[in-house]
């Protein structure tokens, strides 16, 4: 649907299938506007940097375009900025080994498996599980989820912190957001 079906000459802009296409300044937006008696709306997406504002008005004179693009301008620099500034990565510790195992809670089965030096989460009731959640290591006992896809899932959310508590020397719980799971005892 993005793909440029018509151009202007001097490929400025154009149209794919239902989206405005345009350049500026080298870089490629989309976007398709809206209107509905008392109700406009823009959706406007940088594809270079993946960065997308969606306004939503609940007027016919507010000129949701304008707000879009200056959003894009002002926030959405900063956010492409920031997304490309990436921490560096710990290096394996082999103690993390012992976070790996069964964690049950209110919502179900989490998995926590070392794959390749790395620890990952999958639910084992999991229609697919060929898109494990990453534990990206953040030191002290920290991880962050971490996922290809982004956004949020029945793990958690990506980016979010995540801890463990232990006992003993042994995990016992894992916690993310407002939400803990406890490890099931090895038998």
């Amino acid at each position: 649907m993005l793909r440029v079906r018509s151009v202007e000459e001097d490929w400025t802009s154009g149209t794919g299938l239902g989206f405005d296409v345009y350049r500026v300044k080298g870089k490629t937006y989309v976007g398709h506007a809206g209107a509905y008696p008392g109700n406009t709306t823009q959706t406007l997406i940088q594809l270079d940097d993946k960065v997308g504002v969606i306004v939503l008005t609940n007027t016919n004179d507010s000129f949701p375009a304008d707000i879009a693009q200056q959003l894009m301008a002002s926030v959405g620099e900063a956010v492409a900025k920031a997304a490309m500034t990436k921490p560096p990565t710990l290096a394996w510790d082999p103690a993390w080994e012992r976070f790996a195992g069964l964690y049950r809670g209110l919502w179900g089965d989490r998995q926590v498996v070392l794959l390749n030096k790395k620890l990952v989460v999958i639910m084992p009731n999991a229609p697919n599980l060929d898109s494990p959640i990453l534990l990206e290591p953040l030191g002290s006992g920290e991880f962050r989820f971490a996922a290809p896809t982004g956004g949020g899932s029945i793990f958690g959310v990506v980016g979010e912190k995540v801890r463990f508590v232990e006992q003993s020397g042994r995990p016992v719980r894992m916690y993310f957001g407002d939400t803990w799971i406890d490890r099931v005892p090895e038998q």
